[in-house]
């Protein structure tokens, strides 16, 4: 992923570098990518052509990064009566990655998962209009990840925690050394809501490209009573 950045005067160093994805061929259904056009002595002419090459290809800063434009959370906080609930929220707009388990569940390898959009969203000669290209069975595929072809928006609003409690305290018989008791439930990293189902950005780095984790953060439910003597 280091080769996805350059340091570069007044640019962040972390925005990306890459062959940039130009569309799907519809007759072929092959990706395509943008080439500089070059005049006599070999110079960027500011034009641009397409190619089916991806070696062929040139390498453009696309002013995307994989860092938010801005994060943050939120709360609540609800008490009536003898029940407390609390939820946290956290959120991130902005950014870009790309889904490793995604791009990896549409090769087209025997014995291995497949993603639905396979079938649905890759390049047939039923489907000429499709937004991905033709899967072949070899790993032509695999270099299409260091370009944009695979970028996904890193947005994410997730449930980070949930907690709710009862207070036992009034319900105590008289004569026992318990001041109050209080049984409680609780879960960490609840559910996350990001562009595609199954993709967790929270497990990025701030500098990578791919979600390298298979998994979303672990959930964790706790049961318990509290009790103060």
């Amino acid at each position: 992923d280091a080769g996805s950045f350059r340091y570069e005067e007044g640019r962040s160093l972390y925005e990306y570098y890459m062959r940039e994805f130009a569309g799907v061929n519809p007759i072929n259904g092959a990706a395509t990518f943008y080439k500089d056009i070059l005049d006599d002595d070999g110079n960027p002419t500011g034009e641009r052509n397409v190619t089916e090459s991806f070696s062929d290809a040139d390498e453009y800063h696309l002013g995307k990064s994989p860092i938010p434009d801005f994060y943050g959370g939120f709360g609540a906080s609800v008490q009536y009566k003898k029940i407390s609930f609390d939820i946290n929220f956290a959120y991130s707009i902005g950014g870009y990655g790309r889904d490793n388990t995604y791009f990896s569940m549409l090769r087209s390898e025997p014995g291995e998962n497949f993603h639905n959009d396979l079938f649905t969203q890759t390049w047939t000669p039923e489907n000429t209009s499709a937004q991905l290209p033709i899967v072949v069975k070899n790993d032509d595929n695999l270099y299409y990840a260091t370009s944009s072809l695979y970028f996904i928006d890193n947005s994410f609003l997730s449930i980070q925690d949930i907690a709710i409690s009862y207070d036992l305290s009034s319900n105590l018989p008289e004569g026992i050394f318990i001041d109050n008791a209080v049984l409680y439930a609780s879960a960490d990293n609840v559910y996350v809501w990001s562009k595609r189902r199954g993709y967790d950005p929270r497990t990025a780095g701030l500098t990578a490209l791919s979600v390298e984790s298979d998994f979303p953060l672990l959930r964790n439910i706790s049961l318990g009573l509290k009790l103060s003597f």
